[in-house]
């Protein structure tokens, strides 16, 4: 039993190829015929395409990003940095305040029992 590895197609050769069924008059599955390649890769490259233009086939399958989905993406991490800072400062701020009122506790227990006992 032999392996079929999976072969690996660059942006050059997908875009070409897609050429070819827009330039040529023949048809997708004469060209992916002869190119060797499944006529339903063929689609789906022909659609992305379309779909993407210049952002199609990046490579390394990364999306190629427009510079506005770029700064979309610096700006949901630095939100999502100061969300993680906001919470930590927000747990700080709990912590502390909690700690506050153990100690007035503490301290009115113990002028209560200060009181009871010594009668002060």
């Amino acid at each position: 039993m032999s392996e079929r590895s999976r072969r690996k197609f660059d942006s050059d050769f997908k875009r070409n190829a897609v050429s070819l069924t827009e330039e040529s008059g023949r048809t997708v599955v004469e060209v992916a015929r002869n190119l060797g390649i499944r006529s339903e890769l063929l689609y789906r490259w022909r659609q992305q395409m379309r779909d993407s233009k210049e952002l199609a086939f990046p490579g390394h399958g990364k999306m190629s990003l427009t510079e506005d989905q770029k700064r979309i993406r610096e700006l949901e991490r630095k939100l999502r940095d100061t969300e993680m800072e906001r919470d930590i400062i927000k747990k700080g701020f709990l912590f502390t305040v909690i700690e506050e009122f153990n100690m007035q506790v503490v301290s009115s227990v113990r002028s209560s029992v200060n009181l009871i006992l010594f009668k002060v």
